[in-house]
């Protein structure tokens, strides 16, 4: 079987992260699935170290948008379309898997296949999420599946139009890398991280500079302030491969900072910490919950999702989690009284508890 995996713009790296973690459980269950990613996200570093096939195209709001294209946005987007189709009707796929968003370019690419692949959307939970069912009524008639990845008693089944909920699928939260994968002697060994020390793993997610609140020079000024207060540590501070900014200094002399714009294991390094300090998107607060890591989550704004919302519901849900907003102050004590508390560790005998999850879908859209 052929699927084809569609992921949206370069805004974020969730939907990426989260089909990957799909396509990989389908062919874990089905070994001659050949799998194949469209994507739009800049970044093409996690579809390469998971060695899946994909064809990268600049992302469509960027065309519609940024100004630098204005001169020759229409024959830049027909061009957009083409490879599209191209590239849909030379894979010829039997099946297709859109995550959040789906522009009207792709739909028409699949409509144009000489034999109508089956369709699974992924929607994760929205704002307004009953009008995006209704401004995007075309798409969800033709789909045969609908997922949402949360668990049942997250969502309105008000929000859910009627003549859709026969074909509505709750799968609970999906993660790329469950947590019984979890190695932590090479991502201790590739970090030097030492079971004395402290360790700390700051998170931006994806780190688009659409969005940017100044959450990273918060951090700066936070442990630049509490360095001295601070016993023997390590700082492992991940900007986003898609921040296209510099970022404040962080000076630290009780610390030693490590500083990237991502890691592909991140899962695995938050599983070797005493503390994760990240913001509210999906994918992150999942792992984190499903880690069990003392976790510290500073929400940010999102039009189309509520990240606060998602946060105070997991930290009512999950212990580990403590939502704090975006003050110095605020998230100063709450670091200390984190790792003032008995270590932390990872137990990786501890049951996985979205592992099912990620099954049970991928065998869903395989019985399409």
């Amino acid at each position: 079987m052929k699927i084809l995996f569609y992921a949206i713009n370069g805004i974020g790296m969730g939907h990426l992260s989260r089909l990957i973690g799909i396509a990989e459980e389908i062919m874990n269950l089905k070994s001659n699935t050949h799998s194949f990613f469209i994507s739009e996200i800049s970044d093409t570093r996690f579809l390469k170290f998971h060695k899946l096939p994909f064809f990268h195209l600049p992302p469509l709001h960027a065309i519609m948008d940024d100004d630098q294209w204005s001169g020759a946005r229409e024959d830049y987007l027909k061009a957009w379309n083409q490879a599209i189709r191209g590239s849909i009707v030379g894979f010829s796929p039997g099946l297709v898997v859109y995550d959040t968003l789906v522009p009207l370019g792709v739909i028409e690419a699949v409509s144009s296949a000489s034999e109508k692949p089956k369709e699974a959307f992924i929607l994760r939970k929205r704002n307004n999420l009953k009008q995006f069912f209704i401004d995007n009524q075309k798409i969800f008639d033709r789909v045969e599946l609908i997922v949402f990845p949360h668990d049942r008693d997250e969502i309105e089944i008000e929000e859910i139009p009627e003549q859709f909920r026969n074909k509505t699928f709750f799968s609970g939260a999906v993660i790329r890398r469950d947590t019984n994968k979890v190695e932590l002697e090479p991502i201790k060994e590739k970090y030097n991280i030492l079971n004395s020390e402290i360790n700390i793993v700051v998170t931006n997610g994806g780190g688009n500079s659409v969005y940017d609140d100044g959450f990273t020079d918060l951090i700066s000024r936070v442990f630049n302030h509490l360095d001295q207060r601070l016993p023997k540590y390590k700082l492992f501070v991940f900007t986003g491969p898609l921040l296209q900014r510099s970022i404040e200094s962080i000076k630290l002399k009780n610390g030693k900072l490590i500083m990237n714009d991502y890691e592909p294991l991140l899962i695995d390094l938050m599983a070797a910490s005493n503390l994760v300090i990240c913001r509210g998107g999906y994918n992150t607060v999942n792992e984190c919950a499903a880690l069990g890591v003392p976790t510290i989550s500073i929400p940010s704004f999102r039009t189309s999702d509520d990240q606060r919302h998602r946060v105070s519901a997991y930290s009512q849900k999950y212990q580990n989690i403590i939502q704090v907003g975006l003050e110095q102050d605020q998230i100063s004590k709450t670091i200390l009284s984190a790792i003032n508390k008995d270590k932390w560790q990872f137990n990786p005998k501890v049951y996985d508890k979205f592992y099912y999850n990620k099954k049970e879908l991928a065998q869903k859209i395989l019985s399409l």
